[in-house]
Parts: structure tokens; sequence; C-alpha cells
């Protein structure tokens, strides 16, 4: 579902029910992955809540669709100009994220979203992870 609020388009996902406790802990994972990114190039968490049994997230709006929904629509490839820009963002991205020493691991066109102005973001958080600094002595 898309709602504004104020001058935003919002997204609003019902992800799942609370009674589904391994995937409810993917989902629990995912978000608090998204509450400490704050970069353009990774899809906005605006909050998320129950109602009745459901868990819903809002998050940025990315009217685009994926790449891998541009792809199917168009029935073939990015052109090179098209990729550069994509693969610019997404690369800025993985920076970021580097940064905050945590790994996507599943990057894939189906997890790379566009808003409406043509910027990809990085979504789907569900199997990241985060980065531990280990010290060996020896």
């Amino acid at each position: 579902m898309i709602y504004f609020s104020g001058k935003k388009k919002v997204g609003l996902l019902c992800f799942i029910r609370s009674d589904c406790i391994l995937l409810f802990q993917e989902i629990i994972k995912e978000i608090s992955i998204m509450q400490q990114c704050d970069s353009k190039y990774v899809v906005k968490y605006y909050g998320s809540y129950f109602k009745n049994s459901d868990l819903w997230i809002v998050m940025e709006y990315c009217g685009a669709g994926s790449v891998s929904d541009i792809m199917r629509l168009r029935r073939k490839t990015l052109t090179e100009r098209e990729m550069s820009a994509v693969l610019r963002d997404t690369i800025e991205g993985l920076r970021y994220l580097h940064d905050l020493k945590k790994i996507h691991r599943d990057i894939k066109a189906g997890n790379i979203l566009l808003n409406t102005e043509g910027q990809a973001k990085l979504a789907d958080f569900g199997v990241a992870g985060q980065l531990t600094v280990r010290l060996y002595l020896h």
C-alpha cells in the first residue's frame, strides 16, 4: 500500500503474522539494520507497528520498483548508461554499509529499488550481517 505523509510518499508493507516465529525474528533483524541506516542509497525506514496480529513496516516509497521488475516489464536488460547509474548508487550504498561494518549478503536486481527519479537504493536486509572485529594474539 502507498500513502502520502505530508509531502512524502511512504510504502506501507504488511510483512508477517506475529505467530510465525522464525520469519518474525528475521524481520525484526531486518528492521534493526534499517533503523541504523541513514543514507540516500539505502531505503529509509520510518517505523513499524502491530495492527491486530500483523506487523506493518513503514518505509520509503520507491515508485519505479526493483531493477528486476523493470527488466521483466521491458523484457530486456538495462542499457549500459542505466546500468552504470544503478551500479554507481549500489556501490555507494555498499560503501555506506561497509563503513557501518554491515554486510548485505543478498545483492541482486530484486533487492535494488529505484525511486521515481531513477536513484537506486538497497533494500531487503533479511540476510544482512554485522561484521565483528576479531583480534588474534599469538
